[in-house]
């Protein structure tokens, strides 16, 4: 036929050119131009062409008409849905492919390697490619034209044969480069493969049952030998004889050596492969699933369930199908040995159907990971027709399966070699019928998937979860001696395994040798058995109620109630994702309810605490905590391995939360997370996450002069007479008494006096000072008794109110919530704080509705709360000075009139409720002689730069604003995350090279005392409060200032003080770091 077609085109040009010679006198006669005949000419030459190229079908077989329209209407016919094999518990659906398939990827890996990546856990990093970027390769020659795809059971290598099969049979755009996929699964063909004279590729892939008979194998050859054909063949490995794969491999050869210019795609798991490799392929590794690629895939399954289960609009379908793939999301999430699995296509697809139609995960884990055995054993090579050299059915397999499995807890291994596993399954063999060798089961449960090969000669079971299933059932069957549970209580090798023997049987007898056995590990897994278990006898569980609490009034349960923290910890992150061999990352952040606990402990040894702010709702307690310090997480890692006995928990390096499985834990577009790097600890920063430690450019413009406005008043106090600060801090250790004690007042005699003091002041502080003074003594000053003397105070607290009632204007609501806060009764006593914060709450709501600028402007809200903040802090304590309920006499104390004289309204007016805690016993103020002498040294090293003797506050102000953000142009360093370690760091280096480089001997003495401050904030001996922090960022921006004077100024240095400013500046308000822990095990 092919020579015929040479003729006609041969013949076809001719009559194309006589067409032309002809007409030529037709088309062009005596000089005019014919149309008729220029048409005629051209018809006849395009006839011409057209006959050339149609062939003459055989005598004994005829092509039909359209034959490759007909070829992918049966392909994709048989391509569009997706397979389930071999899966117990199946949906009641059959899904189209586009509705549920997730992409696996593929990456170039060397045959060794490929072979024994695992391919049942959580995924490393590195490059993931799609195959259809490879197949892009490929046509453009960058590629091999010939690729092996290698995977293990369930990685998804025969459904992405399909899908890409059904792409390139949807692929329209640009037909004449469209390429025919080929698609064999080679377990179809094996007898003809095999036989003496086997067929061509065309003849072989023409006989697949969904195109037999519809197009002749000669028009796929002919297809084949032109090219630009994709041929899968899918399955190497499930030929099983060596043998005969060394046939098929070979037939594969010449099939590509006959038609080369197509691209061959070979898929096989790696024990069919790495003894049968194909001549020139390129070895591709199928990828486990990411954590998206599993939320991905389960909220499609999730939907397409949902849209044939159910009748709604498509919205209603839609949110049902995310709840629903929401709450098993956060499961896997909860359960990281289920994650790990689930990073397998299949084991993920019969995660989702055992959920939805066994039973929520967790409490039906067992079943699942029942299934997951059976498939892997024997029920998936049953679905495709294919056997093993075992001869066994399934339970016989499993039996075994389970012997070997116990046999490996016991000896405490993950990974056993060939001798020792041989020996321990020998005498279960002879157990079940047949005459199969240990060696041989060995060798067939490691091609099903259901072992690995770690190395030569070493096997493993695919997953520790499975050896633990396995195990467990093993101890379930009466002939077993379990004794081994109850040995084993607080072993946490054996934690799993009991749990899952606890779901199937009566868990009496462990609870109680774990409560016979009264430790931390013991006392957790008995809490689990109660809650997992299927029976436990009742008395027992009373037992478990009486020995798991504590009171924590009573001295005589001090050890008790230490006890049951470490039990409370070790629960709350008992769940971990494995790394490797020997390090697991804790599958949730530090949870509130724990680091309470530590927060606790430590303000009994004397540490210094903020306040937790516990979020609302149900689960509250067990939700991260957020915004821990560096030295908060090096101390909580040493009290968790303490409370626990566990010195296993440390925190992660990057590295390890650079891995994928980190993921799974913690949200990492939001959040940072404390890590461990070159003996420093350090602050891990995911991509796109905010660092905290960064604060707006409105911030660093203003706080320098918030700064000097809230420590001046403190710096007059301490240069008070003795005599006269003794007064003051007799005055103020009255009120502190009130505050601290408020939720007592009403319900203490001793205490009553104070009730009217406390219930003034606050009073006093947000509304008419007058009123209020008059409802008090029945007078008041007013026009009729001009008094200058005693209105000074009113002077002072109206100038305060006034400050505050912008506020009160653009919200009315804040001023009920402010008065509210004035109510100490016993049911509301902590009602102050409440009220305040929901009072600015809606503050800041209302204004961001009445100013536009404000919404827009990013730094708008930081500038509002900037400036509530500091009225509210002014007008709260100032109004104490007019109650005379204190036995004070206001006029008559002129150390107090000192503190809040108006000698400089500029420099403000005192707070006095920071000076009641900072003068109170238990305080400290050591960041006050350091911010004296940063200000001493500020105003000498500014004196130069201030306008002459007309020199004021604003001008120095001004100074220090720029001292503080002129930075260099170009990109900056982020913030440190631990100033006080930076500092000492850059203090040694200093000393260090002042033999060198001599430096001003007062910028390091106050390097070295900021130091000290910052060292004892980031311990927690002393407070990092406002007060503190703004100490020691006045005294760096002394220090710069020194420095920047020097002559051969040290840019590096001025830059690390700059950044440690910034860092302290931010610190707390931006929180969003996490504590999640790695564990260390034998």
């Amino acid at each position: 036929m092919t020579d015929v077609r040479k003729v006609l085109r041969v013949l076809g040009g001719a009559g194309l050119l006589l067409s032309f010679g002809v007409a030529t006198n037709q088309v062009l006669n005596n000089g005019t131009l014919s149309w008729t005949w220029m048409y005629a000419a051209f018809g006849f030459g395009v006839l011409s062409l057209l006959l050339s190229e149609r062939a003459v079908p055989a005598a004994t077989e005829a092509t039909p008409h359209g034959g490759r329209r007909v070829y992918l209407r049966q392909l994709r016919a048989s391509v569009r849905d997706m397979e389930t094999v071999g899966i117990a518990t199946q949906s009641e659906f059959v899904f189209r492919m586009r509705q549920v398939y997730v992409d696996v990827s593929v990456v170039p890996q060397p045959l060794h390697n490929a072979t024994r990546e695992p391919y049942l856990g959580s995924v490393s990093g590195g490059e993931r490619r799609s195959l259809k970027s490879v197949l892009r390769d490929a046509d453009r020659d960058a590629a091999s034209r010939v690729l092996a795809v290698i995977g293990g059971p369930g990685s998804g290598k025969t459904t992405l044969a399909r899908n890409t099969a059904l792409g390139l049979c949807e692929h329209r755009w640009r037909p004449w480069r469209r390429r025919l996929p080929v698609l064999l699964y080679l377990r179809d063909h094996a007898t003809a493969l095999l036989a003496d004279e086997p067929p061509t590729l065309g003849t072989v892939a023409v006989s697949a049952g969904w195109l037999e008979g519809k197009v002749p194998a000669r028009w796929l050859d002919r297809r084949l030998d032109r090219g630009g054909c994709v041929v899968l063949l899918d399955g190497l490995d499930e030929v099983a004889d060596r043998a005969d794969r060394d046939r098929v491999v070979a037939w594969v050869a010449r099939q590509i050596q006959r038609h080369p210019d197509n691209v061959y795609v070979v898929t096989s798991r790696p024990h069919g492969y790495e003894t049968n490799p194909l001549p020139g392929a390129e070895v591709l590794q199928v990828r486990r699933f990411t954590w998206r690629q599993i939320e991905l895939f389960l909220r499609q399954w999730a939907f397409a369930t949902e849209s044939r289960a159910r009748q709604g609009t498509e919205r209603e379908i839609r949110a049902i199908a995310n709840r629903n793939a929401t709450d098993l999301l956060t499961r896997l999430r909860g359960q990281p040995a289920l994650y790990e699995l689930a990073a397998n296509p299949l084991l993920l697809t019969m995660t989702a159907n055992v959920h939805r139609y066994r039973g929520q995960l967790p409490g039906s884990r067992a079943e699942l990971y029942a299934e997951m055995c059976d498939v892997l054993l024997h029920r998936r090579a049953e679905a495709r027709g294919l056997s093993d050299a075992t001869g066994l059915g399934g339970p016989h397999k499993r039996h075994v399966a389970q012997h070997l499995a116990l046999a490996m807890m016991r000896a405490r291994v993950r990974d056993w070699p060939v001798r020792d596993a041989a020996t321990a399954i020998r005498r279960p063999l002879r157990q079940v019928p047949g005459t199969v060798t240990a060696e041989v089961f060995l060798t067939e449960a490691r091609k099903s998937g259901l072992l690995v090969e770690r190395e030569h000669g070493v096997y493993g079971f695919a997953h520790l979860t499975l050896q633990e299933y396995l195990a467990a059932a093993q101890l379930g069957d009466s002939r077993t001696d379990s004794t081994v549970l109850t040995t084993h209580v607080d072993d946490p090798w054996w934690r799993e395994t009991i749990l899952l023997w606890s779901a199937s049987n009566d868990a009496t007898p462990v609870i109680n040798a774990c409560l016979d056995r009264n430790t931390v590990p013991a006392l957790a897994l008995a809490l689990d058995c109660v809650d997992q278990a299927r029976t436990v006898d009742p008395e027992v569980r009373e037992r478990v109620d009486e020995v798991t609490t504590a009171r924590t009034d009573d001295p005589a349960d001090a050890a008790r109630l230490r006890l049951l923290i470490g039990v409370l910890a070790a629960r709350s992150l008992r769940e971990t994702i494995q790394l490797d061999d020997t390090t697991a990352l804790c599958a949730r952040p530090v949870p509130r309810l724990v680091y309470r606990q530590f927060v606790r402990d430590e303000r009994e040894a004397g540490r210094h605490h903020d306040d937790l702010v516990d979020p609302a709702g149900p689960e509250a307690d067990h939700r991260a905590t957020v915004g821990m310090q560096a030295g908060d997480a090096e101390r909580f890692v040493a009290w968790l391995n303490a409370v626990t006995g566990d010195a296993g928990y440390r925190l992660p390096t990057p590295e390890e939360l650079h891995d994928p499985a980190a993921a799974t834990s913690v949200d990492l577009a939001h959040h940072t997370l404390w890590a461990r790097h070159a003996e420093r600890t350090v602050l891990h920063r995911p991509d796109g996450a905010p660092w905290p430690y960064s604060a707006p450019s409105a911030w660093l413009r203003t706080r320098p002069v918030a700064d000097r406005l809230r420590l001046m008043p403190f710096l007059r106090l301490l240069a008070l007479p003795a005599e006269d600060r003794n007064h003051i801090e007799g005055w103020t250790r009255v009120l502190l008494t009130g505050i601290t004690h408020a939720e007592e007042i009403p319900g203490s005699p001793h205490l009553a006096p104070l009730e009217l003091p406390l219930t003034l002041a606050l009073a006093l502080a947000l509304d008419d000072a007058r009123a209020h003074l008059s409802t008090r003594d029945g007078s008041a000053p007013g026009p009729g008794r001009p008094d200058p003397e005693a209105d000074k105070p009113f002077t002072r607290a109206r100038r305060l109110i006034e400050a505050v009632s912008p506020a009160l204007i653009v919200d009315p609501s804040l001023r009920f919530g402010l008065n509210r806060a004035t109510d100490f009764a016993p049911d509301n006593g902590r009602a102050l704080t409440i009220a305040l914060h929901q009072a600015y709450e809606r503050t800041l709501a209302r204004a961001r509705e009445l100013d536009p600028d404000l919404t827009h402007d990013p730094n708008g809200p930081y500038t509002l709360h900037f400036d509530l903040r500091v009225a509210v802090e002014a007008a709260l304590p100032l109004a104490v000075t007019l109650d005379g309920a204190l036995d004070l006499n206001l006029n008559d104390a002129p150390a107090l009139n000192a503190v809040f004289s108006d000698l400089d309204d500029s420099l403000g007016i005192a707070p006095a409720l920071d000076l009641v805690f900072s003068l109170d016993d238990n305080a400290t103020t050591g960041g006050l002689p350091i911010a004296a002498a940063a200000f001493h040294a500020l105003t000498t090293a500014a004196w130069r730069y201030l306008p002459g003797p007309n020199a004021d506050f604003a001008s120095f102000d001004d100074f220090m604003t720029r001292r503080a953000t002129d930075v260099p142009a170009g990109p900056s360093p982020r913030p440190p995350e631990d100033p006080a370690t930076d500092l000492r760091d850059l203090s040694a280096r200093l000393r260090a090279t002042q033999h060198r480089i001599p430096r001003d001997p007062r910028a390091l003495s106050m390097l070295d005392e900021t130091v000290a401050l910052l060292t004892s904030m980031r311990d927690r001996r002393s407070p990092s409060d406002d007060r503190s922090l703004a100490c020691a960022r006045s005294a760096l921006l002394a220090t710069l200032a020194i420095l920047r004077r020097e002559d051969r100024a040290d840019e590096e240095a001025v830059q690390a003080l700059r950044l440690a400013w910034q860092s302290l500046t931010a610190l707390p308000h931006f929180p969003n770091q996490l504590l999640l822990l790695a564990r260390t095990q034998p």
